[in-house]
């Protein structure tokens, strides 16, 4: 019988103060309509607990049909958190047709983490069909004795992967990768690596990943180091082969010979960090918390695993010095980027600066800047600012001959509560220089900027 009394209708639930929250509401719920139809049977529930971040729903409910047409693995639910975000539910079984009342769970299904907003407040769950058998006037599904609980994100630990390091631009052709990985046979293999900058279109950075040259039909999704998918693909690659591409558009790229689609960043833009890829056989499903499955048998087949890249592999100059009134105007550079174990010496100099001047060199883990200073200088990094110790520029007055020098590691390692202390890899610190210039604007003019990014 159709439910009628449930569908457009708010049943509102208040919960127990804890992280992450559960209900029971014995229905009947109407499972009807696209999502966001009118006849969507519709519940929602009060969290008035602390803020978390949502890992998993898990369900239990039975299931009856109100449409002998209609497949239980078509009932969804749509998730809209106190923030207006939303997730769409996958099926909560596999079963397809069937008669009288199918009991479904408990059944654990994930990937709310993209539910990151507001927590606290109401929450709406929206029971909709993926396919809607009878319209709008004919309900599908009903559900009775549910219980829902919305649990907390629980970090998946990284599988066993190959480390293939930070990933460097040593390849000036594109043919040739800056990262190359094989393996014979297996069903499914791990790799992981390290960005020391961001992969976008705005910074004319990319990152290309294929599977050129392999001889078996392969899968590949890319992972963040916490299990977040953030794209997989079959087939984008020269015949069965596959390919994610990040980063700039334009111009596109393209193995030479190769048959697939340009790689042209149309997976998006990622951010410096480490990453998991998983290679796979077809046929393969990718899905949140590093979980990946396949019905390949493979075991003779040869992957080759390629990773493309255009990223500055140095500290970047960005900004403009000032001319002081003698007329120099001071120059910021390092060495090369710091290292998060200390793995590699790191010295900042500033030259070109008047001779015999107080200054001193300065950081921020905020951003870039463009701030006018005086008439000629620019402060170029945000607020707020580490200053590390005063020192006298060497050289003579009235000359463009003086600099400053600062070993960054040795200032880190005496200063363990400075700004940005202790670092990881993969963090951004931007630097400037500031020193005594009497006649110029608040007596004091600023060199360029440079940003630098950690390596492990």
């Amino acid at each position: 019988m159709k439910s009628s009394l449930v569908l457009g209708l708010m049943m509102a639930f208040s919960g127990p103060a804890f992280a992450g929250f559960g209900f029971t509401n014995a229905g009947p719920v109407s499972s009807n309509g696209p999502a966001g139809n009118a006849v969507n049977g519709v519940l929602t529930y009060n969290h008035t607990g602390g803020a978390f971040l949502p890992g998993s729903i898990t369900l239990t409910g039975d299931l009856t049909p109100t449409n002998a047409g209609t497949w239980a693995n078509e009932a969804r639910i749509r998730i809209t958190n106190p923030a207006g975000q939303t997730w769409d539910s996958p099926a909560f079984t596999p079963t397809n047709t069937w008669t009288g009342v199918l009991t479904i769970g408990p059944s654990t299904l994930s990937g709310l983490a993209v539910l990151n907003g507001n927590s606290v407040g109401t929450w709406e769950f929206r029971f909709f069909e993926s396919f809607d058998d009878g319209g709008d006037l004919l309900e599908d599904s009903s559900w009775t004795n549910l219980n829902i609980t919305i649990n907390d994100y629980v970090p998946t630990p990284p599988p066993a992967s190959t480390n293939l390091g930070t990933l460097l631009n040593t390849s000036t052709v594109y043919d040739t990768p800056e990262a190359f990985a094989t393996h014979l046979g297996g069903a499914l293999t791990w790799y992981r690596f390290t960005l020391t900058g961001d992969i976008s279109n705005a910074a004319g950075t990319w990152l290309d990943i294929d599977t050129e040259t392999s001889d078996y039909d392969t899968e590949i999704g890319l992972y963040t180091a916490t299990g977040a998918l953030i794209a997989s693909d079959d087939d984008d690659g020269s015949g069965l082969q596959s390919c994610l591409t990040f980063g700039q558009t334009t111009p596109t790229r393209l193995v030479t010979g190769g048959l697939g689609a340009a790689a042209n960043g149309r997976d998006g833009s990622l951010v410096a960090g480490t990453y998991y890829i998983a290679v796979a056989g077809f046929n393969a499903t990718f899905a949140a918390d590093f979980t990946v499955t396949t019905t390949s048998t493979n075991t003779i087949g040869i992957n080759n695993l390629n990773i493309r890249l255009d990223l500055p592999t140095g500290p970047v100059t960005y900004c403009t010095g000032g001319t002081t009134t003698n007329g120099c105007v001071a120059s910021i550079s390092a060495t090369a980027n710091p290292s998060a174990s200390f793995a590699a010496p790191c010295q900042i100099d500033v030259t070109n600066v008047e001779g015999n001047k107080s200054g001193l060199i300065f950081y921020s883990i905020s951003g870039q800047s463009t701030v006018a200073w005086n008439a000629t200088s620019f402060l170029c990094v945000k607020s707020p600012t580490q200053r590390t110790p005063t020192q006298t520029s060497t050289g003579s007055t009235g000359l463009c001959d003086g600099t400053l020098v600062l070993d960054w590691n040795a200032y880190q390692t005496a200063n363990p509560g400075a700004v940005g202390n202790p670092w990881s890899s993969g963090d951004v610190v931007q630097v400037q220089a500031w020193f005594r210039d009497p006649p110029a604007g608040k007596s004091t003019n600023l060199s360029n900027a440079i940003e630098m990014t950690y390596l492990p």
